[in-house]
Parts: structure tokens; sequence; C-alpha cells
């Protein structure tokens, strides 16, 4: 019997050390090691946010004559509007990608100022283009420019599109921000990251207080 206690005591004298020992850890493991955690999560979205605004530098600019390809009913549907401009003749893999669109429409459902915009040359049927356009949650997004094959060429030519690009992101004062490739799933993990960066600020109504008037 006075092995025993002589155990329980020993065991309780070491647990109370063990749990001594844990809470003078606990203090500098809180103080230190929650500072850097914290510091590590926030520079992480500091280096994310940075290289989101390191590439969607001003590349060029343009013209909402040039897109609207001098055309004043266009212009002004183009007015005050962010464009992904898309310059393609792959019309069956144009129609995937209004696929993804659409889902990304969700994204945007609180602007009304974002345009896609589809310059269509050689497409097959303009009229199975215009079903998949009219199946998006909001087909006023599109605007589709059917263009000939000389005007299709100087639009690239005057956007500066490389051959393995055809998305061209432009800002409301006509800057060219960045260029992308709709079959690329790398340029397009980006794309819904640089079109909120891009998209003008809106500044939210000023509250005014107005005392009563005394009666």
């Amino acid at each position: 019997m006075l092995f025993l206690k002589s155990d329980n005591i020993m065991n309780n004298v070491l647990g109370k050390k063990i749990l001594n020992i844990l809470r003078f850890l606990a203090l500098p493991l809180f103080f230190i090691g929650f500072p850097l955690i914290s510091y590590y999560y926030l520079k992480t979205g500091f280096n994310y946010q940075l290289s989101i605004i390191e590439e969607i530098e001003v590349k060029d600019s343009t013209s909402l004559d040039v897109l609207a390809l001098f055309d004043p009913e266009r212009k002004e549907i183009l007015d005050n509007k962010v464009i992904l401009a898309c310059l393609t003749q792959e019309q069956q893999s144009l129609e995937e990608f209004l696929k993804l669109f659409r889902d990304s429409q969700k994204q945007f459902e609180d602007r009304n100022d974002l345009l896609f915009v589809v310059y269509a040359n050689n497409f097959e049927s303009m009229d199975r283009f215009a079903e998949s356009v009219a199946a998006l949650r909001r087909p006023d997004e599109v605007l589709t420019v059917q263009v000939d094959d000389k005007q299709f060429s100087d639009l690239r030519s005057q956007l500066k599109t490389e051959a393995d690009k055809n998305l061209v992101l432009i800002d409301v004062d006509s800057k060219i921000r960045n260029y992308y490739n709709f079959k690329d799933k790398k340029d397009l993990s980006k794309l819904g990251g640089h079109i909120v960066k891009v998209f003008p600020f809106i500044k939210s109504p000023e509250f005014e207080y107005k005392p009563s008037s005394e009666k």
C-alpha cells in the first residue's frame, strides 16, 4: 500500500511538472508563433494582390472608335464598360468558353459595366452562335460584331494581339490591361481576379444627417 501511495504521489508530481512545462511553452508559442503565422498569411495575401496589380499594368491603349469599328451606335454601347474583346475564328471553341463565361457571370452579378465583345470572323453559323449567347445568364453582356478578314486582321494589329492570344482585357479608359487565350486554363484562372481589379470603384452613397426641426 505504501509503495502504491508513493507511486501515486510521484505520478501527480510528474504530471504537474509536465503541465507546468506545457504552460510555460504555450505562452511563447502563443505570443511568438501566432503572430508569425498571421504574418505569413498576410504576406502571402499581399504578394498575391501585388502580383495581380503587376499583371494588369497598362500594356497599351486603344479607343472606342477602334473597338466600335467607327460605328456611333456601337460606340455608345461600349462607353463606360470594362471590355473583354474576343478575336477568334474558332467558333466551336468559343462556344465552349461561353459556357464557362456563363458560370463566371455569377461572380459579377452586382455589376452592369462588363461587356464581352466578340469579333466574329468566318464563323460557320451565326445562328448557332446566337443560340449559345442566348443561353447565358445575362446575354445582354455579349456584343457580337461580324467582321471581314481585313477588319479582323487590322483589329488584331491595332490591339497588338499576339498570335497565341485571343482575349483582350480593356478598362473603361480604353487602356489595354492584359491578353489571354480562352483555351489556356492558366490564363482563365487569372481572368476573374483581373476583371475585379479593373472594375472602376463604385462610391457608396453618402449618409447625410438631417436633424428634425423642433416644433
